[in-house]
């Protein structure tokens, strides 16, 4: 016999003999054997188990205690059934009493035991912890079998009384998407039987938004934009003339940062309302079903010109518009929206009075730049102004956003007594204070320096 096959078997028979001895303790040690059994089998009959919410440092502290065996001891958590488990439900860690349920975000929940009527019922008490546990975390996304889990958890309060509690939470943290109308959570802020319309409010208030921000500031579209869609005849025609004498006032959002163009701004309502004018440009003649008695009615404007009794607004019409403004719906999305708007039929078209009545901002007066303006401009003293960058509110005396640090026209701007470590050096971009003549980050030289005097 070579000397590897003999090693091989001299392990194989040391193995054996521990195997045997490891046997023949827990059967000799009766007092062990009567102290550990019955807690396991407590434990794995027992059908209370809880959920915590734990800090990093509390997990971290959780970890130790179920590796903490120093001396040859028993760690502090070995009797105990506990799991650290994430957001998504994924074991970090468990002790050796713990029987493992498979918790999962995107599928169904099956148990690793066998499936019993009280495994599957561990699992969906877990999977509603979980759920409202991302609820409280802002998520937004869920499948169907999650929401409806989610919505079984939260039957006890109402639809409102849920999204003033999601947005108060929302509003506390900082998360790259706010939006959630168009998100599936939206149907746990909707009653069941309205879910159908999901789509079509998502639209209809993104749309909303829109044309309420063009009414108060233009929005962010650009000018010529406006100009083109919201401007009357009129506006269009003396916008022009100025162009052409050279006169045209300077868009707020130009490069210019002088403190007194930021305090001051200069505009003109539109001579139409938002929604006349998208009729006016966009609509199409308004096909009147027979069971409509007064259709001029119905589609008179707010401000009693009859020009766009007959004008309607179709799918092909709202994409159009959608385009327009940068909304980009698609095709689906007109049809839902027309179906909501109208009378659950994609192929009528949207009147007047049904577009303004969905949509409260389209009777308000578009905010045009005041070369729009026949007469005078209205102007507006600014005690503030909006970063565009972030959207903080800054004092008019501010030159730079007190967040983000950057101009009112959204562009970095190096703060006065520092510098800035160009990135077309090979710099980092930082910021550095005129008194340190190497980057404090990366140890660029200031820009200079070589011809700099001591």
């Amino acid at each position: 016999m070579d000397s590897t096959a003999a090693a091989v078997m001299a392990l194989e028979t040391i193995q054996k003999q521990q195997q045997k001895r490891s046997r023949d303790d827990v059967g000799k040690d009766g007092e062990e054997k009567l102290e550990e059994s019955p807690k396991r089998r407590r434990i794995a009959e027992s059908s209370t188990r809880c959920v915590a919410v734990l800090c990093l440092s509390e997990g971290e502290t959780i970890r130790r205690a179920l590796h903490d065996n120093a001396s040859n001891q028993r760690s502090l958590l070995g009797d105990s059934a506990v799991a650290l488990r994430t957001l998504s439900g994924s074991i970090l860690d468990c002790s050796e009493m713990f029987e493992d349920y498979t918790i999962s975000t995107t599928e169904d929940v099956v148990p690793i035991a066998a499936k019993t009527t009280t495994a599957t019922h561990k699992c969906t008490w877990l999977q509603n912890r979980f759920q409202c546990l991302r609820f409280l975390n802002s998520e937004m996304y869920y499948t169907s079998k999650q929401i409806r889990t989610l919505a079984e958890s939260l039957k006890r309060s109402s639809p409102s009384d849920r999204l003033t509690f999601f947005e108060e939470c929302l509003r506390l943290r900082q998360r790259e998407r706010n939006l959630w109308s168009d998100t599936p959570i939206a149907r746990i802020f909707t009653a069941e039987e309205e879910w159908s319309t999901l789509q079509a409010r998502s639209v209809c208030n993104r749309l909303s938004a829109t044309l309420e921000a063009i009414a108060r500031n233009g929005g962010t579209i650009s000018d010529t934009t406006l100009v083109r869609v919201f401007a009357s005849p009129a506006q269009k025609a003396a916008h022009e003339q100025k162009l052409s004498m050279g006169v045209a006032e300077e868009k707020e959002s130009s490069s210019s940062s002088s403190r007194s163009k930021r305090s001051v701004h200069t505009w003109t309502p539109s001579g139409w309302s938002i929604g006349r004018c998208i009729f006016e440009r966009f609509g199409r003649s308004l096909v009147v079903s027979s069971s409509s008695t007064t259709p001029s009615s119905e589609n008179k404007s707010d401000d009693g010109s009859s020009s766009s009794k007959k004008m309607g607004l179709g799918v092909a019409e709202l994409h159009r518009v959608s385009l327009t403004l940068g909304l980009h719906f698609t095709v689906p999305d007109c049809v839902a929206l027309v179906r909501f708007l109208g009378d659950g039929n994609e192929k009528t078209q949207i009147s007047a009075k049904q577009f303004e009545a969905a949509i409260p901002a389209a009777s308000k007066r578009a905010h045009l730049p005041a070369s729009c303006a026949i007469g005078d401009a209205i102007v507006d003293r600014l005690d503030s102004w909006i970063c565009s960058n972030c959207t903080c509110q800054n004092l008019i005396s501010n030159d730079l956003c007190i967040v983000c640090g950057r101009d009112w026209t959204g562009q970095r701007r190096v703060p006065p007594g520092q510098w800035e470590c160009l990135a077309s050096e090979g710099g980092c971009t930082k910021y550095n204070s005129n008194r340190h003549f190497y980057c404090e980050v990366c140890a660029k030289a200031k820009p200079g320096l070589s011809s700099q005097r001591f």
